[in-house]
């Protein structure tokens, strides 16, 4: 809660607290993250509830690691960007 994190890639099934749960409550203070959903479970989640929380994409697991890592440097080159924006 005390961290901003920009860029989260939340398990849409965790104990305790669903990914979409979290999404929510992470969008509340962090309208600017980057928020990207993971699942074994597609079936069981509809993309209009992920886009409904706040996610801006989703990924079926297993993730390949090239696709995460571009996701990565997509995801924190926009956010550079806005911020450059937000500077002049």
């Amino acid at each position: 809660e005390n961290n901003r994190i920009n860029v989260i890639f939340l398990d849409l099934k965790m104990p305790g607290m669903s990914g979409l749960e979290l999404c929510k409550k992470i969008r509340e203070n962090n309208p600017i993250a980057l928020i990207y959903a993971l699942t074994g479970f597609a079936s069981l989640f509809e993309l209009s509830d992920i886009r409904e929380v706040g996610f801006d994409d989703y990924f079926k697991k297993p993730i390949n690691d090239k696709i995460l890592l571009k996701v990565i440097d997509r995801s924190l080159k926009m956010l550079n960007r806005w911020s450059k924006k937000n500077d002049k």
